[in-house]
């Protein structure tokens, strides 16, 4: 593995990590009382899990663009590989992350923490 590799794969986490902190964001209602009322929404959690999903998605996107351009040498189509790559590694590292971070801060994302009394018997 060479360096340039190493280099990537910190920016696809920083992607990643710019991502997920966005949409923790988003949630909370920080950036707008839009975002986080169409994610809560939905009655079931399956649909408001689909929705973070998607809200991960698009965010994604988004900010992989701005890491894209960071390396644009080539043409728009070496561009959009880039961009499409990146989005995809950043969305599946945003979402891993987001299972790790509930787990460790669990009242980041609305949950509470699981009392004494529910213990297993």
């Amino acid at each position: 593995m060479n360096l340039d590799s190493l280099m990537r794969i910190g920016i696809d986490a920083t992607c990643a990590f710019a991502v997920m902190n966005i949409i923790n964001g988003l949630r909370r209602g920080w950036f707008g009382r839009r975002a986080r009322r169409w994610l809560d929404a939905p009655g079931t959690k399956r649909e408001r899990t689909a929705r973070l999903i998607a809200l991960a998605w698009w965010v994604s996107l988004a900010v992989s663009a701005a890491f894209a351009a960071r390396s644009y040498v080539g043409g728009w189509q070496a561009y959009m590989g880039e961009w499409l790559s990146r989005a995809i590694i950043a969305w599946l590292l945003s979402m891993g992350q987001f299972d790790a971070i509930k787990l460790a801060w669990p009242t980041a994302f609305g949950q509470k923490e699981a009392s004494d009394d529910q213990g297993v018997a």
